[in-house]
């Protein structure tokens, strides 16, 4: 039942709002689908933005996880489990990063990276190249990075209120374009640190930019930082830029590592432990094995159900649902949609027109949680393995729902 007032403070970003403007409150979940408290149940690709990748209360994983309960959940500092857990994910990287920091979100991993970047360099400034999270730093004056290139709203630069430590030398610079001729311009400068990547910015162009790119800041001394949060443990164990691991210096993962629970990670070299000391990067909750035992259950499971590769054909099969769908309803000019990653993830498509028109955009996924089926636009959807039973209906769903919409302009 909607609330007059709210009681959680929240953003846009977390509140799903349906045709009639009523802010949507969850229940629960099951599977790949959950429901909300007027009891409508709903297909769910936003998967809690990415972090469910099994799929919502799946029994094996809950049991599974409830049995390592027993060994505590937070020791007075870092615990055998940290140690077992480590040593399973780094086995899974490329030799030259040989330490793991563990936080809960992944805006702290990364401002960690940038502390030890700058504590390396002694330089100021920050090259950011994609959503890196919400600390001052990383969203001052930010442009909205889920853009495609050469959409208008990717150059429309957004500043909230109270950020602070980001003007002179300290200010960020953005790398909206990917042209290796501005980046070479910036990286040339020597004030900056670090560069810090997205890995969704990988879609986004199809040479080796990237890979250019980390040579380009490697000579100049500028630290790299590949943010995996939306890859790791969804597309591969690490992540998405496998062939590029060996250029970087840190390289942050989360969301899906844990299936829902908050877990982030920082994969640095040898001597990062060490760095952490000197540079005071610690917290209370960074010790909790909760979070552990909940990364080392998600991380069997998808290897024994062949995860990686499930997730990819689901997404690429719910892409032709989608495109099939659109076609049928007389939109296929309009909106459409595109695997990400082979499908681990998947974008909705839009016209020329359609992605300067943000309102617009927005009432197609309304429209398709009117029919019962979540998915984001500006920001890349979800698939989980439960999606394997979700599909049967779907299609017609689709059509229900770009055909309102089509009638709706």
């Amino acid at each position: 039942m909607a609330t007059t007032q709210r009681r959680v403070a929240s953003t846009g970003l977390t509140r799903l709002h349906g045709l009639d403007g009523t802010e949507i409150e969850w229940a629960g979940g099951r599977g790949g689908r959950i429901c909300d408290t007027r009891g409508r149940r709903y297909v769910d690709f936003i998967c809690g933005l990415g972090p469910v990748v099994i799929g919502h209360a799946d029994p094996e994983w809950n049991a599974r996880f409830t049995e390592r309960l027993g060994e505590g959940a937070l020791l007075p500092g870092y615990a055998r489990g940290h140690e077992e857990h480590a040593a399973e994910v780094l086995a899974e990287a490329p030799p030259v990063f040989g330490c793991v920091g563990y936080f809960k979100h992944s805006s702290d991993a990364v401002s960690a990276a940038v502390r030890l970047a700058r504590y390396r360099t002694g330089r100021p400034g920050v090259i950011r190249c994609g959503y890196t999270g919400w600390h001052d730093a990383l969203i001052a004056n930010s442009p909205r990075w889920h853009e495609p290139l050469g959409s208008p709203s990717r150059e429309e630069f957004r500043s909230p209120p109270g950020c602070a430590g980001v003007t002179g030398d300290e200010a960020p610079w953005d790398w909206t374009d990917l042209e290796l001729s501005s980046f070479a311009d910036q990286v040339a400068t020597g004030r900056f640190s670090c560069l810090i990547v997205d890995a969704y910015q990988m879609v986004l162009r199809r040479d080796d930019w990237l890979k250019r790119a980390m040579e380009l800041a490697a000579a100049a001394g500028t630290i790299v930082i590949l943010d995996e949060t939306k890859t790791a443990g969804r597309v591969a164990p690490i992540g998405a830029l496998t062939e590029f691991h060996a250029a970087a210096d840190y390289i942050v993962m989360g969301k899906a590592i844990a299936n829902g629970v908050a877990l982030s990670l920082l994969l640095g070299h040898d001597g990062m432990a060490e760095d952490f000391d000197v540079t005071r990067i610690s917290g209370t909750f960074s010790k909790d094995l909760v979070s552990v035992y909940a990364a080392q259950v998600t991380s069997a499971i998808m290897r024994e159900r062949d995860g990686y590769a499930t997730l990819r054909r689901l997404g690429s099969h719910l892409v032709d649902v989608i495109d099939s769908a659109s076609a049928e309803a007389g939109t296929s000019d309009d909106v459409g949609a595109s695997t990400v990653f082979g499908g681990a993830l998947w974008d909705l498509r839009f016209s020329s027109a359609l992605l300067a028109d943000g309102p617009r955009r927005g009432s197609l996924t309304r429209h398709l949680e009117a029919t019962g089926v979540l998915a984001l636009q500006g920001h890349p959807s979800y698939v989980c393995l439960a999606h394997e039973h979700d599909m049967d209906g779907l299609h017609d769903a689709f059509v229900s729902a770009f055909t309102a919409w089509r009638k709706s302009a």
